[in-house]
């Protein structure tokens, strides 16, 4: 297994599947493309994680994705409220990925500001 790490972890390679099993997490995104849930590309993660955690999809993934699919990402994480984030699928699905947890923290920081508590 290698590791890759500028914030968030970046987990890939043979084996890097079971470091979810030593990971804390109530709640957890996945995000991904249509493509990796229809072929089953996906199951292995599903599969892995805690039957006692509660899982998300968000398979709405494309190349490139713009501003708009990143919004809704966005709304989806501060929906769901995740501890985990679990990006599947290539580049683009990474980057989509990074960009929703940053938007999402920037959002997070703005209503701790308006709420007086920084």
């Amino acid at each position: 297994m290698k590791k890759f790490q500028i914030k968030p972890a970046v987990y890939f390679g043979a084996g890097s599947i079971q470091v979810l099993d030593e990971l804390a997490y109530n709640r957890v995104l996945v995000i991904t493309d249509p493509f990796m849930v229809k072929s089953g590309n996906i199951k292995p993660v599903m599969t892995q994680l805690r039957t006692d955690a509660q899982v998300t999809v968000f398979d709405h993934i494309y190349p490139d994705p713009d501003t708009a699919l990143i919004a809704e990402g966005t709304e989806v994480f501060i929906k769901t409220d995740p501890d985990l984030i679990i990006a599947c699928g290539g580049g683009s699905t990474i980057d989509a990925a990074k960009s929703i947890l940053y938007c999402s923290g920037k959002i997070a920081e703005k209503k701790k500001k308006k709420n007086g508590c920084l």
